[in-house]
């Protein structure tokens, strides 16, 4: 499958904008052999998630509603957040909250956002934290980081992947 050149969010009013190639709330989304290029999320003023991609678990209890899968994926030349400065931005290739991810295989290259996590950005700001696993997968060339891990998140392993520029934290 592949998906290019699709776009969400709203040039009008634009409040926020998420997944613009895929978008997924409390979803169980599985990806093989797949290419998610140039898509793109708009936001005036509001939040992008997710220039590629966007999965986000909604929940109000103690597990996790949603979850990615990914095997043999390139997720290519994707942007967030590429219109005005006073929106926030998150995750020009993938966006995920609230939601166990296993990505394996995969390349997360030359993908963009105004804002952090160029190749990905996990979200998940409080309890219950997912489980997230990435392994043989290369992050290349992603502005203005490789990836963003921003919760407190103790489940989180990466296996046997390339980052351009490192990830923070972990040497």
């Amino acid at each position: 499958v592949v998906l290019d050149g699709n776009r969400a969010g709203d040039q009008e009013l634009g409040y926020t904008g998420s997944g613009g190639g895929i978008h997924s709330i409390n979803g169980h989304v599985r990806m093989v052999n797949c290419i998610i290029s140039r898509s793109v999320v708009e936001a005036l003023q509001g939040t992008s998630r997710g220039g590629g991609i966007c999965v986000r678990g909604i929940t109000g209890g103690a597990t996790i509603a949603a979850s990615l899968r990914m095997d043999n994926c390139l997720v290519r030349s994707n942007d967030a957040g590429i219109l005005l400065e006073g929106a926030q931005h998150f995750g020009g290739g993938i966006f995920t909250s609230k939601a166990a991810v296993d990505i394996a295989n995969c390349t997360i290259v030359d993908n963009g956002v105004s804002g952090v996590g160029g190749g990905y950005y996990e979200g998940t700001a409080g309890a219950p934290f997912p489980v997230v696993n990435i392994n043989n997968t290369v992050f290349w060339s992603n502005d203005p980081e490789e990836m963003l891990i921003v919760s407190a998140n103790n489940n989180v392993t990466l296996r046997n992947c390339a980052l351009e520029n490192g990830l923070a934290g972990i040497s």
